[in-house]
């Protein structure tokens, strides 16, 4: 008898506790990026002033000077290089 209490008592317990675990802030997945392009794109973007063409231009050098590199990559290179060739 005592343990078919114990196992209700935990069950109720377990019922009790699972739901508060799921709702809590820090159970919660990460929030979507609402953005439609990477943050890497974006920056190339604002690098080139908003021109496409020459974002579009750079990216296909990039690809010719280095075609077994991801994609990510190449994004990264041309934004680097042109963030270094604008230092004084």
């Amino acid at each position: 008898m005592f343990e078919l209490a114990l196992l209700v008592l935990i069950i109720c317990v377990l019922c009790w506790v699972l739901p508060q675990l799921s709702n809590s802030p820090s159970r919660r997945s990460t929030p979507v990026r609402t953005s439609s392009k990477p943050a890497i794109q974006q920056r190339l973007y604002q690098l080139v002033y908003g021109d496409r063409a020459t974002a579009d231009r750079l990216l296909r050098q990039a690809r010719s000077r280095y075609p077994d590199r991801s994609e990510q990559w190449i994004l990264e290179k041309v934004v680097f290089d042109l963030e270094r060739d604008r230092r004084w």
